[in-house]
């Protein structure tokens, strides 16, 4: 089955579109890298047209990551996938104790007590908090 995987800057709630299925770990590798490769395009621009006419070497760097890179390489970032399933989240489905809403669970792998919130009586009001009591 597949299953595609984004990167999330949790300092700003912004998602990089990678769709790389089963890149989980792949996207958490790159994590590290951002800056560098951010550096890379900008510093490589100048002589891309050069590279690849004389030595056939065509450099393509995608638009939105290396933005992407630039912006959020120092924030809080982790994969997520197609879901809204963090990278080493549990991922375990239950339903919001106030409005029913089928949530993941985002707390770590083998975590101990249930599936929900951290906050158990904080109320969503209605559906309408859209981290129902979860932090990313």
């Amino acid at each position: 089955m597949s299953n595609y995987w984004n990167l999330l800057c949790r300092t700003c709630e912004h998602v990089c579109p990678f769709g790389w299925n089963r890149g989980g770990d792949q996207i958490k590798q790159l994590i590290p890298h951002l800056q560098l490769l951010a550096d890379c395009a900008v510093q490589l621009e100048p002589v891309r047209d050069i590279l690849d006419y004389h030595l056939n070497w065509k450099i393509e760097f995608p638009t939105d990551l290396v933005e992407f890179a630039r912006i959020h390489h120092a924030h809080d970032l982790i994969p997520i996938d197609e879901y809204g399933v963090l990278y080493a989240a549990c991922g375990t489905g239950y339903s919001c104790g106030c409005c029913r809403t089928r949530l993941s669970c985002k707390k770590p792998n083998g975590h101990d007590g249930d599936h929900g919130p951290d906050e158990p009586n904080r109320l969503c009001v209605g559906g309408r908090d859209s981290d129902h009591g979860e932090k990313q």
